[in-house]
């Protein structure tokens, strides 16, 4: 989290509101390890978005995550667009922060 912190104060000093960040966090569904450690991670960036003008956006596959995982990724968001019903091809679910950005 340090490196995302320092990345918002430059962004500060270069005279923008904030700082967002995307990730695609599809990747973790293959990874029991670190899916283990992520929620972690998750919880230091809600706490860093709560102090300082930081975004977080998510983008992942629901279908790609085992049932258990996939709940614990939903909880620990604080905001979520939602599913939409969708046909066999792939798609994305977005996730947001307090904020309200997505």
């Amino acid at each position: 989290m340090c490196e995302y912190a320092s990345a918002v104060q430059e962004a500060r000093g270069d005279r923008y509101q904030g700082f967002r960040v995307a990730a695609d966090v599809a990747w973790l569904a293959r990874h029991e390890v670190a899916r283990e450690v992520w929620p972690g991670c998750e919880w230091g960036a809600d706490l860093l978005a709560k102090r300082l003008p930081f975004t977080a956006l998510r983008l992942y596959d629901p279908q790609d995550w085992p049932p258990l995982d996939l709940g614990l990724l939903r909880a620990v968001h604080s905001r979520s667009i939602g599913e939409v019903a969708r046909e066999a091809e792939p798609g994305l679910c977005v996730q947001a922060q307090r904020d309200g950005s997505i």
